[in-house]
């Protein structure tokens, strides 16, 4: 056991000291151009529909709001990942853009349930097509659309939204995976 417990020691003291090392390194990072990062943007051409049902239209007007903010997906990428890539001067700008980017990602999920539970399943899907198109790690972002595409028959859809959910790069991947493949079957 207590072989045990210094090997145990030994690989977290070293996993501390390579995370303090690359710490110190982020917090030198120089300010680094941010202005060509991969932004998205929200197109012109979204179904909103305007109206008067207030779940649809507060959140399009939330979608709305962030028609002319700066949005960034920075998923898998931890602070000091970001330090080190763009400078410590840099963070607290990028931060707010991820910040628009989850809230962008939230806000289709709830636009998109709404659309569908009054009648409004096609504009659903073009908000919910937008999402994975953003990068959306949100698994009711794929789940909702390869159950419209499995409820019309569309398997090949429900493919080309599987292969897009293996390129991401988050904790739940596999998890989404899994949900549309339920749909295959």
């Amino acid at each position: 056991m207590q072989i045990y417990f210094k090997r145990s020691n030994n690989k977290t003291a070293g996993s501390n000291e390579d995370f303090f090392k690359r710490e110190s390194e982020a917090n030198q990072s120089r300010r680094r151009d941010i202005s060509n990062l991969n932004y998205i943007t929200i197109p012109d051409n979204l179904p909103f529909i305007k109206t008067d049902i207030a779940e649809i239209s507060n959140a399009e007007q939330n979608i709305m709001n962030l028609k002319d903010k700066k949005i960034l997906n920075l998923t898998g990428k931890t602070n000091t990942d970001l330090k080190l890539e763009y400078g410590v001067a840099n963070l607290s700008e990028l931060t707010i853009y991820e910040n628009n980017f989850h809230t962008l990602c939230r806000e289709i999920i709830n636009l998109a349930k709404a659309l569908i539970d009054n009648g409004y399943e096609k504009e659903a899907v073009s908000f919910l097509e937008f999402g994975i198109r953003s990068r959306s790690d949100l698994s009711a972002n794929y789940v909702m659309l390869a159950e419209i595409y499995s409820k019309n028959g569309e398997n090949e859809k429900i493919n080309h939204l599987k292969k897009y959910a293996e390129t991401l790069n988050t904790i739940t991947k596999d998890y989404i995976i899994k949900k549309i493949d339920a749909y295959l079957l």
